[in-house]
């Protein structure tokens, strides 16, 4: 009888996440699309990159059919794969009281998570693929079959080498979390079995990247590595304009030879921390190059760093003060609803601009919550810290595997923000969004106790029979 209860307690968030999951598919199918959504869908339909993006989503997008038929099935993945993981997490848990239940059931009626599934948006599609490699290893740090343990274990491995190519940051996080399987693996067997099953994963992590990118190529032409290439030089001008406005014209002449008054003049009209988009000054980097006499940017951009670091430091400081949302929130892209696009490729595609009645409904539900801290990444990345701090001075709250793999994840998240702290271009509330997931499946998995006393029998059973 008590077990039943016990259940009963563990079912109620499950049954929400797979509702919320059912909820977003009917509201946002086929989708909400952005013009880097449309222009994601043309590419695949064209089988050629014609963007900086990364050619990853695009080829998915052509394996899953394309056109509205790809973007809808695009939004199923993600909801099922976010509010899927969140299922796993909880269910990972032998036991869950009906308080923390109800402390699951909340932290998963996040309203960012549901409007955000719905978006075709690489960012998204990470986050997705984030979250459930997390729950894959949790998955497999619970079972009490050795098999079955390594079969999630190389499922894991499997999916982070796949989803590596996703967006830039996947090429450092990627390996960051494929720690996690091989911890749980190093964890588990002993002696020599341990080596020969951390090798096989590894190379099932290297092999799925491989073929992965091999396919990727195939199927979406033509960008040849412009996606990583061309991120340098966007940066540095953002960077160059930044110092610029922050002293005085003759300063900067001389600090950036090259730099002409109008260029001068034009950037302090239209530089603002936000975001590169508003810098099109089609003359400042030709001008700059040319008197460099090279065809990069770096030397000119170094020199303005040495010269004036003060300048750059608060440049950048005002840069990621505006991504982690301490400015106006309706700078930065809090959602996008309905659909958007270049005349041509919407043309292409046969679709129009518009927003459908669903896509209106849930802008009037959530534009109310722009306003709050909940849509906001200062406080997800401040929850980040909190946990981390949990985890460094209360070693009891989470142990065995489990604090392995949330320590994996957890220093990925870390990783993936401080990588923004020198290239952030643009406040878009969508580049931090993968954390949301994340963050929300180790809050789930701190308050469900998955990781607490119920590691450790299982793991100290299994090990004397390995």
């Amino acid at each position: 009888m008590k077990r039943c209860v016990i259940i009963e307690y563990r079912t109620v968030p499950c049954f929400l996440a797979a509702l919320l999951a059912a909820l977003a598919i009917a509201l946002h199918a086929p989708g909400q699309l952005s013009y880097d959504s449309v222009t994601q869908l043309y590419e695949a339909s064209i089988g050629r990159s014609v963007s900086w993006n990364p050619p990853f989503m695009s080829a998915m997008l052509a394996w899953l059919g394309g056109g509205t038929v790809a973007s809808s099935v695009f939004v199923a993945l993600n909801a099922c794969a976010t509010y899927g993981a969140f299922v796993i997490v909880i269910r990972s848990a032998p036991a869950i009281s009906a308080t923390r239940a109800l402390f699951c059931s909340i932290v998963l009626t996040n309203p960012v998570v549901f409007a955000y599934v719905g978006i075709v948006w690489k960012d998204v599609l990470f986050a997705s693929w984030a979250v459930l490699t997390f729950a894959t290893c949790l998955a497999a740090q619970r079972t009490q079959s050795t098999s079955v343990r390594f079969a999630l274990v190389a499922l894991a491995a499997i999916f982070l080498g796949v989803g590596a190519l996703i967006r830039q940051q996947g090429v450092f996080m990627a390996p960051i979390f494929l720690l996690a399987p091989l911890g749980i693996v190093w964890s588990t067997w002993r002696r020599a079995r341990r080596i020969q099953l951390i090798v096989v994963s590894a190379l099932l992590f290297v092999v799925a990247w491989a073929v992965t990118g091999q396919l990727v190529n195939r199927t979406i032409g033509g960008n040849d590595g412009r996606a990583m290439a061309a991120a340098p030089a966007i940066v540095q001008t953002f960077d160059i304009a930044g110092m610029v406005v922050r002293m005085s014209t003759p300063d900067a002449m001389a600090t950036f030879p090259g730099l002409t008054a109008d260029d001068d003049k034009q950037i302090r009209e239209r530089y603002v921390p936000d975001r590169v988009d508003f810098l099109a000054i089609p003359t400042l980097k030709p001008d700059l190059l040319r008197a460099a006499g090279g065809q990069s940017l770096t030397p000119v951009w170094l020199n303005g760093i040495k010269t004036h670091p003060m300048a750059y430091v608060r440049h950048r400081v005002s840069s990621i003060m505006s991504l982690l949302d301490l400015r106006d929130i309706n700078k930065c892209l809090p959602i996008q609803v309905g659909v958007e696009g270049a005349a041509e490729y919407l043309e292409h595609l046969n679709l129009r601009a518009e927003s459908s009645a669903r896509a209106r409904f849930l802008y009037s539900k959530l534009r109310t919550m722009f306003a709050y801290p909940v849509w906001r990444n200062w406080l997800y990345v401040a929850i980040m810290a909190i946990v981390t701090g949990i985890l460094l001075f209360k070693r009891n709250g989470v142990a065995g595997p489990t604090r392995l793999v949330v320590w994996v994840y957890l220093l990925a998240m870390w990783v993936f923000l401080a990588s923004f702290l020198p290239t952030t271009i643009a406040c878009d509330f969508r580049y931090l969004y993968p954390i949301i997931p994340l963050i929300t499946a180790i809050l789930l998995t701190l308050f469900s106790r998955s990781g607490d006393r119920y590691d450790k029998a299982p793991l100290a059973a299994e090990s004397a029979r390995v």
